[in-house]
């Protein structure tokens, strides 16, 4: 499961920075769109902002993708069973919504009251 998760993450990865970067440098050829698709992607273009907003959040989000800052996976398996006092932090503020979508019998972190 774990090589799946991997393999999962980097190929996600890398589509969202190849992506995100053919949005700023256009090195992938682009296909005819239909007329409806160069209308709105025109009024994206001539708001100034976001469609660069979009490529360049395409291109951060693959690069946290591929260095695995992202949790892909079971994460609720992970945030119920610390295995290690760094993410206790990170849990302190996932602890309310973990316990009220996936309860867990043992805690490793202090429960709010």
């Amino acid at each position: 499961m774990k090589t799946a998760v991997v393999i999962a993450r980097t190929l996600l990865g890398i589509i969202f920075v190849v992506f995100g970067l053919n949005g700023f440098l256009q090195f992938l050829p682009q296909p005819e769109m239909p007329q409806a698709a160069i209308a709105f992607f025109g009024g994206l273009a001539a708001s100034g902002f976001m469609l660069p907003t979009l490529f360049a959040t395409q291109l951060v989000g693959g690069a946290l993708l591929l260095l695995g800052m992202v949790p892909l996976g079971s994460w609720r398996r992970r945030a119920c069973h610390l295995p290690s006092s760094s993410r206790r932090s990170q849990c302190s503020l996932l602890g309310p919504i973990v316990r009220r979508t996936a309860p867990c019998s043992q805690r490793h972190w202090p429960r709010a009251h």
